[in-house]
């Protein structure tokens, strides 16, 4: 449905229309008459027309009669046209424009006149006046549509062709105005039918020829025209517009971008034309860009030679490509939303052009693409949120970004310059002052600076050349910078945007700014706004960066840094650390004189988040010169050495500032006051730009924090003579900097808290940083502590915020060892201390004096004198100003403030102890009534603090005199106080005077002692039983540990000069006295605990401090002193028993008595304890039984030489255990008895030795045992009887106590080694005092071993097997022993011991398992010991024999007779030792034996019994039971071993007689050799007796030895005894040889 015309022109004189239409329709008959008759004719009946409808028409009527008319006026106009005639035909192409102008012309006309404006084309006639009438005709109305209107764009387009310059250009301009109007009525129709139309079907085919039906009629028209424009630039035939072959392809991507930019509301409200632009457009632009497209000819049919556009074949069409690039900007910027995939094509296609191989216009197309796209706020917001945040995509955003900072980068490359079309760089010498970039790569240059006035580009605006027009120097350059800084306020616009969306959003979605509705409504939380930031701000900050380095124009230069100071304003805004770090990174780098100070003077990197672009940036200077011609010639404002840092190179090097830096340095104070509340963390980096710059600028700050310029006036500042010189130009800027930096701290008081504490957190780390510069350089940091004062000062409306962080920096700046600095600082703190009690804060008036007073109660730590005299001097300003006025709960800091004054840790002098001595003087004089009852305390620890001092005896001895009086206060005040709180001060004032007990001076310490022996005597009485464990705690323990601690630290040095001649030798050294001071206090302190145990055991904590007693008693009794360590010990049994034993009376008592412990002890009853508190004694016993135990180096001796106990110690120590035992038995664990517990300590007493220091006063008979030994055996004896009780829990540590017995038993084997002090001969010393204490422990043990063997815990842990192993070791030794009594005795108790558990061994085998190869060592080392005795008589070697044989006797008795339940290895080793005693029991080394071997003829006759007991069997047995018996191999195996062994004796003897000669051999041979012929007759004589005799190997071997016997014959001459043995032995072969023949009967006897 078509919209009708309009009735008629509004305002339009219809009389005026008509005269004209006469006019023209006289004018066309007048010109017709002559031969065009029809014409005329037509003409006049017009004319004819016209009169009568205006005759008859009124004037409301006249227009719509006139139009009604329409086809009869418009008959003689398209004759006039038909003729051709040129005159004719324009007459009536001028009247027909009328009347399309006064809309006269009805729409049923309109296809005649476009079939006779078709034909005039056809014949070329009045090309212009065509065009001219196409115009008026389809932009009026709707007059064509559909075909008709089709075919007037082909006459246009048809035109376009002509050779007639005039007509191209006016067809050109005719078809945009055409097209144009197409679009414009979809619109109009749009806005007047904006209702819905019926859903077509879903899918068109693409080559028809019929719009979609979806349609309406101009949507239609404009939807066949639009995608007809796309087939003809694709050089495709159109489907509408027929009649047109192609068409210029510059012109139609020109109508293209036309339609697309002027009307876009057709694309949006209409998906038909959405999808043309993603399937026909899109394609067609990429196809265009396509690589292979290099260039392009546009020759058409009826064209001239002027209207050809030629190319290269190898370059690029100009014309093209900015028509490309233009309607990618519309694209991309206004159609982004319905082509988001295309829009990531095209984004890359223009950073394409950007590319080094490019040509130079392409460039500057490309950047003036980006220029207006990157500028638009809408643009960005959608680009990061379709891309850059969707981890899937690539960031299409940061590219872009990233691709103009490349472009930037490579600009500034000699490569770069190699084209021809690229900005031309110019090297003259005389240009480097002119505005412009300029660099340096081997050399120097200049890009001169192009101005850019608008976004509208120079090259995207030329559309009216055939060719590219040159590229100006730097136009490229100067367009990425404004570029740069457009985009910049497009970032800083689109973020602002963002975070505004959340408000606009909450009511609907948002709509664009053309006018369309976003489908996606975005939240306003999504992140968007740092993700954008995010993807820009790096390339941003690389290119602006490189830009800013590079400008000498000051007006770039401030667009750059307007740029660097959004970007950090942002990046502060939106709380991005990385990035706020990085932008003030470059702005300071900016503001810095050369390019890389941060990183050369500060060693300060750049940040990881900068590019390689920018950080090579800060490398860009080929050396480390300040040349201020690589960016042109600026102007030096200041020159100087650089403020002192840890990475100054060299303390001479100089540095410039220009005013390019003074520019930048203006613009980060700016910036930096704008976001002094979010610049966070970054503070750090934009403090040391400024205390560096203003180093430079020779500015120094005052007292209070404001900065100046440094004068001569050294009063006003603190720092000294400045390095800088400045020049005129630059002083009157020193105050606006100055005014600036001051700016930017007081903006901190308008920020967050946290804003606050970064600042101070900040500039207390510069203040370090500086501090720890040499002495020399410290006055930089006067900076930080000046900006903390004024950052102080101006913040004190919320002190409760920063002041403990800001005044504890300050505090430890007044720490350092600089003197002006700490001056500074501690001027500046107590100056803010004074104003800070003034001032009004957001904290109660209590709250502000702790606060603040605390500030300076902080400086009490710090050792300078000159500080302290400042704080003192503060303090007692405060006391006379708010003295009156002070909340009570401060005067605990002020007391604190004086005290400290002589904390002993500090050594300050008279005046200053003096000073302080009169403030607290001030106190107690005029503040006293004041004082609150919980300060009393304070004051007196204050006062004795000032007495303890040393540095002014005068003021120490006033002190007490001030207790004093303070007593005196607190006695008149007792009854308001009250009991209690009078106690309580009392107490106090009891432990200063036990402090001063202590006093190195001993007139202040006997006047301690004496005044708090007084005072305790007086009130004493006074204190309640609770008072007392204070007593205990607070005064007496305590008193006790600084004694210890004195004597820890008291010299041993002689006391040299006049006080030596009052001295005793005893207390010549400060050691000796203070141990007469330790051993007094000890006693006191023990008589306390005995005396008042009954009072002292209703504390609730008595345990503790028994405890405490206990660890005190520990610590004297383990010191290297042997007066000290005896006192401990005593005290310790004084204060557990109430008693001394009388052994502990008299050490040297030779008295024995076997009466009960209580015969043995003097005194009254033991104390009362509670039982947990015995089992606490018992743990201290065994603590100081190991230190005992474990030698100490002497104090006053190098550590070789060890301090060991006396015998008096460890034998009074010893003493306290059977009572103390006696109470914990049913207490403590058997796992504190074990051997290395309790019995190591034993041990290690017993081991300990006698120096010869103590020799002298330990007097022991020869024999017996000493004093400590007994007390050890007693103890252990007590421990055994507890064990051996049947309710006992201890029985299981029983195996320990033997094992501890069975040590100090093999101390007569093994006795300790010699010690470096013993003065006495060793042996004499191990028979006098070992040896007893051994054999003494022996006997006990085996009277131990044998009443409890048969216990189960003796039992399971083996000590039989212990007890064998120490016997043989003594029993190896035999006549080498030390005393022949060890080994005697030791084989008596093994025999007894073997005896007694042989049958329990039997009984557990499994348990004993390890005992029979110690057996059997035992007894082989003992029988064999090679340790023989040459002077021992018969009668001895007899007793001594006949011990040898009780063994044997043991073995035949207690081990033979069970040898097959025994394991076979033992059994063995058993025979072999009595085939070795049977046939070698001569010692060949003793030569009494030699002489008669008949004393060693009873133990071979024991083993030769033990040896055949083994093969004896019952003669009544029968002959058959005994073949079918089993013989035992081992049996058989002693018998043939016995055989074997007497055979070799045998022919060695035989060949060593016949070797000889003449010669005797020893009689050790003749009688070994006799003791084996003996042995034969002794087997012959056994086995002659056994009916199996002939069967047994035995047999067998006899007979076989026989001829050895018959070769000795010869031999036995030598020696009557081996000649009557041989006889005797071959003898008795005549009995051997006859039971072969002759067998005995059964029952017979041999």
């Amino acid at each position: 449905m078509a919209l009708e015309p309009t009735g008629g022109v509004v305002g339009v004189d219809g009389k005026r229309v008509v005269d004209l239409l006469l006019n023209d329709l006289r004018t066309l008959s007048t010109e017709a008459k002559k031969k065009y008759n029809s014409v005329k004719e037509a003409a006049e009946s017009a004319l004819v027309k016209v009169r009568n409808i205006s005759s008859n028409s009124t004037e409301s009527t006249l227009l719509q009669n006139l139009r009604a008319a329409s086809s009869e006026l418009l008959n003689p106009l398209l004759t006039g046209c038909s003729t051709k005639n040129v005159r004719l035909v324009q007459i009536s192409l001028q009247a027909i424009q009328k009347l399309v102008e006064y809309r006269v012309l009805e729409t049923s006309s309109a296809a005649a006149v476009v079939s006779e404006l078709w034909s005039l084309l056809e014949n070329g006639c009045e090309e212009l006046r065509l065009l001219q009438t196409l115009t008026p005709f389809v932009c009026t109305d709707l007059l064509v549509t559909g075909p008709n209107l089709a075919r007037c764009l082909v006459i246009c387009f048809r035109l376009n062709f002509s050779k007639d310059p005039i007509v191209i250009n006016t067809a050109s301009a005719t078809v945009r105005n055409l097209v144009g109007s197409v679009f414009l009525r979809v619109q109009q129709e749009d806005g007047m039918r904006s209702g819905e139309l019926a859903i077509a079907p879903p899918s068109i085919p693409r080559n028809t020829k019929a719009p979609p039906p979806t349609l309406r009629p101009c949507a239609a028209d404009a939807y066949m025209l639009f995608r007809d424009l796309c087939l003809l630039v694709n050089m495709e035939q159109p489907l509408w517009l027929t009649g047109i072959d192609a068409i210029s392809r510059p012109l139609g991507l020109e109508l293209i971008e036309s339609l697309i930019g002027q009307y876009p509301s057709v694309f949006f409200k209409h998906t038909e034309f959405a999808a043309l632009l993603k399937e026909d457009v899109c394609p067609l632009v990429i196809k265009l860009f396509s690589p292979n497209v290099k260039s392009f000819q546009a020759s058409y049919q009826g064209s001239s030679a002027n209207t050809t556009v030629s190319n290269s074949p190898l370059r690029p069409s100009f014309p093209v490509a900015m028509r490309l690039i233009r309607i990618l900007v519309y694209l991309i910027g206004l159609y982004h939303e319905l082509l988001a995939t295309e829009c990531e094509i095209f984004v890359s296609l223009l950073l394409k052009f950007l590319e080094s191989d490019k040509m130079g216009w392409q460039r500057a197309l490309s950047l003036e693409a980006l220029h207006r796209l990157l500028s638009q706020s809408n643009f960005l917001i959608w680009l990061v949120r379709h891309f850059d945040m969707k981890g899937s995509t690539v960031k299409v955003c940061e590219n872009a970004f990233k691709g103009v900072a490349s472009y930037v980068a490579s600009a500034f490359t000699r490569n770069h310059y190699s084209s021809n079309n690229g900005d031309a760089l110019k090297e003259e010498p005389g240009a480097t002052g002119a505005a412009g970039f300029g660099f340096r790569i081997g050399g120097s240059g200049l890009i001169p600076l192009v101005e850019i006035t608008s976004k509208r580009g120079y090259f995207l605006e030329s559309l009216d050349k055939h060719e590219a027009p040159p590229v100006a120097d730097g136009y490229c350059l100067s367009r990425a910078t404004a570029l740069l800084a457009d985009s910049t306020q497009t970032l800083f616009a689109a973020i602002d945007l963002i975070q505004q969306e959340g408000i606009s959003d909450q009511n609907g979605s948002s709509s664009t700014a053309n006018g369309h509705h976003s489908e996606e409504v975005v939240k306003p939380k999504d992140g968007s706004e740092k993700a954008l930031f995010t993807s820009c701000y790096s390339s941003l900050l690389s290119s602006v960066g490189l830009l800013l380095e590079a400008s000498n124009d000051e007006s770039t230069s401030d667009s750059m840094l307007n740029c660097l100071s959004t970007l950090s304003m942002i990046a502060c805004k939106l709380k991005d650390a990385t990035a706020r770090e990085a932008c003030l990174y470059a702005f300071c780098c900016s503001a810095l004189p050369g390019k890389n100070y941060l990183q050369k003077f500060l060693g300060i990197p750049s940040p990881a988040s900068l590019n390689t672009t920018f950080a090579a940036l800060l490398l860009f200077s080929s050396d480390d010169k300040n040349d201020d011609s690589d960016y042109g010639v600026q102007q030096v404002v200041a020159t100087g050495v650089p403020c002192p840092s840890l990475h100054l190179p060299s303390p001479n090097v100089q540095v410039m500032v220009t005013s390019k830096n003074m520019q930048c340095l203006r613009l980060l104070l700016g910036c930096a006051s704008a976001v002094a509340g979010d610049i966070g963390t970054a503070w750090s980096l934009l403090l040391v730009t400024l205390q560096h710059t203003l180093w430079l600028l020779a500015m120094r700050p005052y007292v209070n924090g404001l900065y100046v310029k440094s004068s001569s006036d050294q009063e006003l500042t603190t720092g000294g003579p400045s390095t800088s010189t400045v020049t005129t130009a630059a002083r009157s800027d020193i105050p606006i900097v100055a005014s600036m930096v001051d700016k930017v701290f007081d903006e901190v008081k308008n920020g967050d808290e946290v804003a606050l504490h970064h600042l101070i957190s900040a500039l207390a780390k510069q203040s370090l940083d500086s501090l720890a510069l040499p002495h020399g350089a410290r006055e930089a940091a006067l900076f930080p502590l000046a900006k903390l004062l004024q950052t102080g000062a101006v913040n004190l409306y919320r002190m409760s915020t920063y002041w403990q962080p800001l005044t504890h920096h300050i505090i430890e700046v007044c720490n350092h060892n600089n003197n002006n600095v700490r001056e500074w600082a501690v001027i500046g703190l107590t100056n803010l201390i004074r104003v800070a009690l003034q001032s009004k804060s957001d904290l109660q008036q209590k709250d502000k004096e702790r606060l603040v007073l605390g500030s300076l109660v902080s400086l009490s730590i710090n050792p300078y004198a000159d500080v302290r005299s400042k704080q003192i001097e503060c303090l007692v300003t405060v006391l006379h100003n708010h003295g009156s006025q002070l909340n009570s709960s401060m005067w605990k800091e002020i007391i604190s403030i004086i005290a400290d004054i002589v904390d002993p840790q500090f050594k300050f002098g008279e005046q200053l102890i003096k000073d302080g001595f009169d403030a607290l003087h001030l106190v107690t004089s005029d503040f006293l009534q004041q004082l609150p009852w919980d300060c009393m305390e304070q004051l007196v620890e204050a006062v004795k603090r000032y007495g303890v001092q040393t540095a002014e005896q005068n003021k120490a001895l006033s002190a007490i005199s001030q207790l004093w009086t303070i007593s005196d206060f607190v006695f008149r005040r007792s009854d308001i106080m009250g009991a209690d709180a009078a106690e309580k001060v009392w107490l106090v004032v009891y432990v200063c005077l036990s402090e001063l007990c202590v006093d190195a001076r001993s007139a202040v310490r006997k006047s301690g002692v004496s005044t708090l022996l007084q005072t305790i005597a007086a009130h004493g009485h006074a204190l309640r039983p609770n008072t007392w464990g204070h007593m205990i705690w607070q005064i007496i323990l305590p008193l006790m540990d600084k004694v210890r601690a004195q004597w820890r630290s008291a010299s041993t040095e002689k006391i040299d000069g006049a006080e030596k001649m009052l001295l005793h030798h005893s207390r010549d050294t400060e050691s000796k006295q203070w141990t007469e001071t330790t051993i007094a206090t000890l006693h006191a302190v023990c008589r306390v605990f005995t005396t008042q145990r009954n009072t002292l055991l209703q504390l609730n904590d008595f345990g503790n401090c028994w405890e405490s007693l206990l660890s005190f008693l520990e610590w004297a009794a383990a010191t290297p002193n042997a007066e000290l360590s005896l006192a401990a010990l005593k005290c310790f049994q004084e204060v557990l028993l109430g008693k001394i034993s009388v052994q502990t009376l008299d050490m040297n008592t030779r008295e024995k008595s076997s009466s009960s412990l209580k015969e043995l002890v003097v005194g009254g009853e033991v104390p009362p304890l509670p039982q947990k508190l015995w089992v606490v004694s018992w743990k201290s016993w065994i603590r100081i039984a190991n230190s005992l135990t474990s030698p100490q180096p002497l104090p006053d001796s190098s550590k070789e030489t060890k301090y060991v106990p006396g015998p008096s110690h460890l034998t009074t120590f010893l003493h306290i255990f059977p009572p103390l035992f006696d109470r914990v038995r049913r207490d403590i664990s058997v796992d504190e008895l074990v051997y290395e517990k309790l019995p190591s300590i034993f041990e290690a007493i017993a081991m300990l030795p006698i120096s010869s220091a103590q020799s002298p006063f330990v007097l022991h008979q020869a024999g017996s045992l000493t004093p400590t030994q007994e007390a050890i055996l007693e103890d252990v004896k007590t421990i055994y009887a507890e064990m051996i009780n049947a309710n006992s829990s201890l029985r299981c540590a029983l195996p320990s106590i033997l094992k501890l017995l069975l040590r100090f038993s093999s101390l007569a084997a093994n006795p300790p080694p010699r010690h470096s002090n013993m003065q006495k001969d060793y042996k004499e010393w191990v028979c006098s005092q070992v040896i007893p204490f051994a054999e003494c422990s022996l006997r006990f043990c085996v009277e131990c071993f044998a009443a409890t063997s048969h216990y189960k815990e003796v039992i399971e842990t083996t000590s039989l097997v212990d007890f064998v192993k120490v016997m043989s070791a003594c029993l190896s030794l035999k006549y080498a022993c030390i005393s022949s009594s060890s080994w005697r005795l030791s084989a008596s108790a093994l025999l007894n011991i073997l005896r007694i558990n042989m049958p329990i061994v039997r009984q557990h085998p499994s348990a004993f398992t390890t005992l029979w190869p110690t057996l059997a060592d035992a007894l082989e080392r003992f029988l064999f010991s090679p340790n023989g005795c040459a002077t021992l008589n018969p009668d001895e070697r007899k007793r001594d024999e006949f011990v040898d044989c009780s063994f044997i006797d043991l073995i035949r008795i207690e081990i033979l007779p069970f040898y097959q339940t025994l394991p076979v290895d033992f059994v063995q080793r058993i025979i072999e030792i009595l085939n070795k005693g049977s046939i070698c029991s001569l010692d060949p080394t003793d030569v009494l034996a030699s002489e008669s071997y008949t004393q060693r003829l009873e133990l071979s006759r024991s083993c030769f019994d033990a040896l055949l007991s083994m093969s004896k069997d019952d003669c009544l047995v029968n002959r058959e039971e005994r073949t079918r018996s089993q013989r035992d191999p081992l049996a058989h195996t002693a018998l043939t071993n016995l055989v074997d062994r007497c055979k070799q004796v045998l022919v060695s003897f035989g060949r060593d007689v016949r070797g000889a000669g003449e010669m005797r051999l020893p009689a050790s041979r003749i009688a070994e050799t006799s003791a084996c012929l003996t042995a034969v007759h002794t087997l012959i004589d056994r086995l002659s007796g056994r009916s199996d005799a002939v069967l047994s190997p035995l047999y067998t071997q006899l007979v076989l030895l026989h001829p050895t016997l018959v070769e000795l014959i010869p031999c036995s001459h030598i020696d009557s005894q081996i000649e009557t043995s041989l006889v005797t032995a071959l003898k008795a072969y005549q009995t051997l040889l006859l039971l072969k023949v002759v067998p005995i009967p059964q029952g017979a006897s041999p």
